[in-house]
């Protein structure tokens, strides 16, 4: 019975050195939470379910070295994300705490992609408020090398005679009111009786700016980069 404890406290002894070795050799390829890792390894990296700490800390899943899955991660000011991750950075699901200095901490509730915050859904864009005459205003995304705004402009009573002979004005796009991101230039693309096409080119995302159309107006947020298609009706 002694030997066969003795021989089961040096597999046990030796079994810890082990993985002592493993945790140390195990790499973190977030250099913000480098410094310390405890937990599942695989070919030198850490995977599966672990703790890194660094400047920040992080404890969760992970893959290939990376925060991948779900996990919370702490910043040094007092942040912190728990949530969704994939290859390091904050992507899906998510709550995020913001410390303040005065006052209650506020909370960020929805959806991550690339670390950037899309707002309650997954889309990467939004419209936050259109005026009574904007009757619709659908969104089409295309992930691309080219990043710009296409902008199509229907008027459903523009440029046609009224009951008292008099001609509807067909409204156009004013003034493009730019609260985050930019662009280099508006481009007319094209021009019907009915409808108008605008390019804004050399986009920069995230891009959030008041569309002006006569009186009427769009807020919208267009978050990744690619090429967005808004389809803008008036009944003017």
């Amino acid at each position: 019975m002694k030997i066969k404890s003795k021989f089961l406290i040096l597999i046990l002894f030796f079994g810890t050195v082990g993985q002592s070795i493993a945790q140390e050799n195990c790499k973190v390829l977030l250099s913000a939470i480098a410094g310390k890792y405890e937990g599942e390894c695989k070919k030198g990296n850490a995977n599966g379910v672990g703790k890194a700490e660094g400047i920040d800390q992080y404890q969760g899943e992970f893959k290939d070295g990376l925060p991948h899955g779900t996990g919370t991660y702490s910043w040094k000011n007092g942040d912190s994300y728990v949530g969704k991750w994939s290859n390091g950075k904050r992507d899906g699901d998510g709550i995020m705490k913001i410390k303040k200095k005065d006052g209650a901490d506020s909370l960020l509730t929805g959806v991550w992609k690339k670390d950037l915050y899309l707002g309650k859904t997954d889309k990467p864009f939004k419209v936050y408020a259109r005026t009574l005459q904007v009757t619709r205003a659908d969104i089409e995304y295309k992930m691309t090398d080219e990043n710009a705004i296409i902008l199509t402009l229907s008027n459903t009573t523009g440029n046609v005679p009224s009951l008292n002979g008099q001609i509807a004005i067909k409204a156009t796009l004013g003034q493009i009111a730019i609260s985050q991101g930019s662009y280099t230039r508006v481009l007319n693309v094209s021009e019907t009786a009915k409808q108008l096409t605008y390019k804004l080119d050399n986009v920069i995302f995230p891009f959030r700016a008041k569309f002006r159309f006569g009186n009427q107006e769009i807020d919208a947020l267009f978050s990744e980069k690619g090429v967005y298609t808004m389809n803008v009706v008036l009944n003017n």
